[in-house]
């Protein structure tokens, strides 16, 4: 097929051809890979990549806190390893892990935190809202007008944080 091709086309157009259908060859196999799906919420692949940077298993970690173990709760929610992009990204994820375990449960994993680790749930969960109508989609997503309609929803949450 390709010696096909390279009678139908100049010489200098057939390198250029090959050149470009090899880019697309392994942008598709290198670039276009997805997510991974934990408990019904499709997880970035930046997050996957990220938890590997920082020698944390993201989906597993994710995972067992959507089912409510109470010390992946917290560890969760108290990452502190992302910076820039991460934060935002993984806020979306927080935000959907307390819709999923609920405000009580929430807060009992995490009622033995210090306040640095408060300061840091709200920016992941203020971060997160600023971007979640790009990443809330999938069964069980909650929207969310604005962080005022997030705070006025989770009031244990709020007060809990801010204490």
């Amino acid at each position: 097929m390709l010696m096909n091709l390279t009678k139908l086309l100049p010489n200098y157009c057939n390198m250029k051809t090959i050149v470009y259908l090899l880019f697309l060859f392994f942008v598709v196999l290198f670039g276009c890979t997805e997510g991974h799906e934990v408990r019904g919420i499709n997880v970035s692949r930046e997050m996957i990549d990220g938890g590997d940077m920082s020698g944390i298993d993201y989906c597993l970690l994710y995972g067992n806190a959507l089912d409510g173990d109470s010390s992946s709760i917290r560890h969760y929610s108290t990452i502190k390893s992302f910076d820039g992009g991460f934060i935002y990204v993984h806020g979306v994820y927080l935000v959907r892990l307390i819709d999923r375990v609920g405000d009580n449960k929430f807060v009992k994993a995490i009622g033995e935190i210090n306040k640095d680790d408060k300061s840091i749930i709200c920016v992941y969960i203020e971060a997160g809202l600023e971007i979640y109508k790009d990443y809330h989609t999938g069964e069980g997503a909650t929207e969310y007008t604005s962080k005022r309609d997030y705070w006025d929803k989770h009031p244990q949450i709020w007060l809990f944080l801010n204490e």
